[in-house]
């Protein structure tokens, strides 16, 4: 299997602003926050297989994942492809 990568931008849902559902998330367990990376960031590991990272900067937010990389490759690959989004904001 191929290494994929999803980004899902976290849109307006009921009441809730995306930096609120960005809030939201971040209460979940398994949370280590990640600095440098927009106005607030955030690696959530998923089980003993998988890590997300969500990034919130001013009103909008995104959560990104990659796959089919090792478990020491994911982290590092989703920081700086967070990056790179953020820059694009």
């Amino acid at each position: 299997m191929g290494k994929r990568v999803t980004v899902t931008l976290f849109g307006p849902a009921g009441q809730l602003t995306p930096a609120n559902r960005f809030a939201n998330s971040k209460t979940q367990p398994n949370v280590t926050p990640v600095a440098g990376i927009g106005d607030d960031a955030f690696l959530r590991r998923i089980g003993g297989l998988a890590t997300h990272i969500y990034v919130k900067k001013g009103e909008a937010a995104f959560q990104l994942i990659v796959g089919c990389f090792n478990e020491n490759e994911t982290p590092i690959v989703e920081e700086t492809l967070a990056r790179d989004a953020v820059s694009k904001l």
